[in-house]
């Protein structure tokens, strides 16, 4: 990324606005992955820069949109647009949609971006660490993400077979 770490390069986008743009971007709607690459955009530009980090920091739209984000809902089951809680008993029972899965996986990678724009945002600023831990939604949103991980990686592990080792198999006697 032409912004990642390059001072002169985000003097420059902060110069021309690019700040402005990729906010509005992250919180307009629908959900897609223009939304994705604003919030890429602004994790390189919060990085390293404490002038970003401050005024990212002080829009309190961004950081209602950054809890909204983190809490999208990337089920391919739901029958709901990504956001949305849906009925995964519903959409099991009207069978395959198209598109369900694109939608799911714009979906995880907006929140993943959201989740890794917290941590830069934040990262070594104490005003932002003070002002997103105020948000009382963000802690258990993020911990939903955890869990979810913890629980797809759990199901995933239980379908997958080991995979085959040449030679005989080793035992602790060696």
């Amino acid at each position: 990324n032409a912004i990642f770490k390059q001072a002169l390069s985000q003097a420059e986008a902060l110069r021309l606005g690019v700040l402005h743009h990729c906010v509005r971007l992250a919180c307009a709607d629908p959900v897609s992955d223009v939304t994705a690459a604003a919030l890429e955009l602004l994790i390189n530009l919060a990085d390293t820069n404490p002038r970003a980090q401050a005024d990212l920091g002080a829009s309190r739209a961004l950081h209602a949109r950054v809890v909204a984000l983190v809490q999208l809902n990337d089920d391919p089951s739901s029958t709901a647009g990504p956001g949305a809680q849906g009925n995964g008993a519903a959409a099991a029972a009207m069978g395959p949609r198209p598109g369900l899965a694109a939608r799911a996986a714009t979906s995880l990678r907006v929140r993943m971006s959201a989740c890794l724009f917290v941590s830069h945002l934040t990262w070594n600023n104490k005003a932002n660490q003070a002002v997103l831990s105020e948000e009382a939604e963000m802690v258990p949103a993020l911990l939903a993400i955890v869990q979810r991980a913890r629980d797809t990686l759990a199901a995933a592990a239980a379908h997958s077979e080991p995979s085959p080792v040449p030679g005989p198999p080793l035992s602790a006697a060696g």
